[in-house]
């Protein structure tokens, strides 16, 4: 070992100010010195033993910053500060002793110190405590470091535990994962900080979190949160690029700004019925992401075929990136688009924007889309910032605008550099679809729409007044989309949609029946939603269809035959206890798994589950008196 070197200290009086040599290894600071300054040591690169008398009472903030060497270091008895940043990036650093009159130890003062096995704290020190490296308070209500060559798989922390500091987990890569116990009621910014192994933290006793409580932390597939939490702040955990699952207690209020962002891993997610706040960006950068869901009874959001919605559908807040569909028609309803509502959606490659929708700046960051339809004849009023489409691919996306409007949307700004352009022969004013419909004498049913617009329509919203859908009424408009339905709608007749290229449809309140055909060979209809007030479903509704899922409200009484004969996506299907019969062929050739009918039912047709490859596991009710032929043939 070097011999310790006292000549090369830079000391003015009783304070050192810094080295002569920064490639010393071994350093004796002289009895007398009373104050090392802020950076005095910082870079001594090959510094690997210091001695620091008793008679220092002061150390300035990285004093000893990037001694990358240093081994193991001693603090003097009548130091009472430990400052920010004293040992950053002190890559070697073991172990540290603490002696009884330390105060305050801000705990940046260890930031980057990955082999730090060990704080030793004096057992007279009247504030701290240390336990097997461990760091808390003296009652050991507050855990303030965690020994970062800890080797654990699951680590249970003590059950004194109420509040867990400022990067107490902070490069803790042998921990894979972490218990809190329910006394634990609050984290703090930066408590788990790249913690390269961790998988799972629960945290069910948790009510208070901080900013930034969670980051770095590139292994954590799962967080486990405490049903009393109602608020998850900003930047809560960021960059947790292997999070796969977040189940949100149902009375959380409040999701904060960019709370999950870059969790690139995170696929779905379902908002919990007591959320009434999402922060903007709140899930930004999850680019995984394929579908938002919203529990029912939640009174503030709304998601149709997994894109979300607040709860009148003004406004669409957030478009999942990985959303499966090719295809999207904004809906009518929607008036305002603000930023980051689109952004990477790498399967998007065409988006319809309805008349009297503001554009804000700027929204559309999606560079595989290759087709954009705006049904609007004017540009007025801001609707449509200039950098609204500023990170689209405007070579290879190509813009259709209506005809007559062609060279107004050429000179806009928003769209200069598109290098394609079309007028397009017509399009429908949604809201002034009127002069397109047949109505019958007092104008509650619509009985069709006029023949020579039925190629060009592509949304539509019936106007409040309508009680009926006729039959054949929209039949053969096969670019229809997307369509509003009034609350003053009962019923859905024969045939009233068949083969058109709707996605998603939500049936309003007050809709008792869905004729025959309605909605027969939508081949792109993915989601529906039916009303409470619904009695019965033809034969043939939804025969062909792409739904994948069939919650069925209570009232329905019957599904007739055929009703979701070929849905071929189909894996999950709810009855209602109010349910009697189930018409032949009802779900002939779908994906279902396992079915449960419910108490009620007397008669399953003939056919019903026909060619259902992958059902295996079928629950019966005691009131079944009448299964028909080959109901179950093809099942396993």
């Amino acid at each position: 070992m070097d011999k310790p070197v006292k000549s090369n200290l830079k000391i003015s009086g009783s304070t050192i100010k810094g080295v002569v040599d920064k490639t010393v290894k071994s350093i004796e600071i002289p009895q007398d010195v009373i104050e090392i300054r802020p950076r005095a040591f910082m870079y001594c690169r090959n510094l690997e033993r210091i001695y620091i008398p008793n008679s220092v009472i002061e150390i300035g903030v990285s004093a000893f910053s990037d001694c990358k060497s240093l081994e193991e270091v001693t603090l003097p008895s009548e130091l009472e500060k430990i400052p920010d940043r004293l040992f950053e990036e002190c890559l070697s650093l073991r172990k540290v002793t603490i002696k009884e009159n330390v105060k305050f130890i801000n705990w940046g003062a260890f930031v980057n110190c990955p082999n730090l096995t060990e704080i030793v704290v004096d057992e007279n020190n009247p504030r701290y405590r240390s336990v097997n490296g461990f760091v808390y308070n003296k009652k050991m209500t507050i855990l303030y470091f965690v020994p970062r060559k800890i080797q654990q798989q699951e680590l249970i922390v003590t059950d004194t535990v109420e509040t867990i500091r400022e990067r107490a987990f902070c490069l803790c890569n042998g921990i894979e994962r972490v218990v809190l116990p329910s006394r634990t009621h609050k984290l703090s910014s930066y408590s788990f900080c790249y913690c390269s192994s961790l998988s799972e933290i629960s945290m069910l006793g948790c009510d208070s979190l901080a900013v930034k409580s969670i980051i770095g932390c590139k292994s954590l597939k799962r967080i486990i949160f405490s049903n009393l939490l109602t608020t998850i702040p900003a930047d809560f955990a960021s960059d947790c690029s292997s999070l796969e699952e977040i189940s949100f207690p149902e009375k959380l209020k409040k999701i904060d700004s960019y709370a999950f962002i870059d969790c690139i891993s995170l696929k779905k997610i379902t908002l919990p019925v007591g959320l009434r706040v999402l922060g903007k960006g709140a899930f930004y950068g999850c680019n995984a992401l394929e579908r938002i869901d919203v529990a029912p009874d939640n009174k503030y959001f709304t998601s149709v075929d997994g894109v979300l919605y607040d709860k009148k559908m003004e406004s669409i807040l957030l478009y999942p990136p990985s959303h499966i569909n090719e295809r999207f028609v904004i809906p009518s309803s929607i008036t305002h688009l603000d930023d980051e509502v689109f952004h990477d959606c790498k399967n998007l490659k065409e988006l319809h924007f309805p008349n009297y929708t503001v554009i804000n700046n700027p929204v559309i960051a999606c560079r595989a889309l290759t087709a954009i339809h705006i049904h609007m004849k004017e540009i007025n009023g801001g609707r449509i910032s200039n950098n609204a489409f500023k990170y689209v691919n405007k070579k290879r996306c190509t813009l259709y605008v209506p005809q007559e409007s062609l060279q107004i949307f050429r000179e806009y700004p928003a769209f200069a550099k598109f290098k394609d352009i079309q007028g397009i022969p017509m399009t429908i004013d949604e809201v002034k679809f009127v002069d397109m419909i047949e109505y019958n004498h007092d104008a509650t049913v619509i009985t069709r729409i006029k023949e020579h617009y039925q190629k060009f329509v592509s949304q539509v919203e019936i106007p409040d007044g309508i009680k009926e859908i006729g039959q054949n009424a929209f039949k053969g408009c096969d670019n229809l989309t997307f369509v509003t339905f009034p609350s003053s709608l009962e019923i859905i007749g024969s045939n009233a949609f068949q083969g058109c290229s709707l996605t998603q449809i939500v049936i309003p309140e007050g809709v008792r029946m869905i004729g025959e055909s309605a909605f027969m060979n939508c081949n792109n209809l993915t989601s529906v939603t039916f009303p409470s007030s619904l009695e019965n479903i033809g034969n043939n509704a939804f025969r062909g269809c792409s739904l994948t899922q069939a919650i069925l409200p209570e009232g329905v009484r019957m599904i007739g035959e055929s009703a979701f004969m070929n849905c071929n996506n189909l894996a999950s299907v709810t009855f209602p206890s109010s349910l009697e019969n189930i018409g032949n062929y009802a779900f002939r050739g779908c994906s279902l798994t396992q079915v449960v009918i419910p108490e009620g039912v007397r008669k399953i047709g003939d056919a019903v589950f026909i060619d259902c490859n992958n059902l295996t596991t079928v629950t019966f009710p005691s009131t079944l008196e009448i299964i028909g032929n080959y109901a179950f043939r093809g099942c396993i």
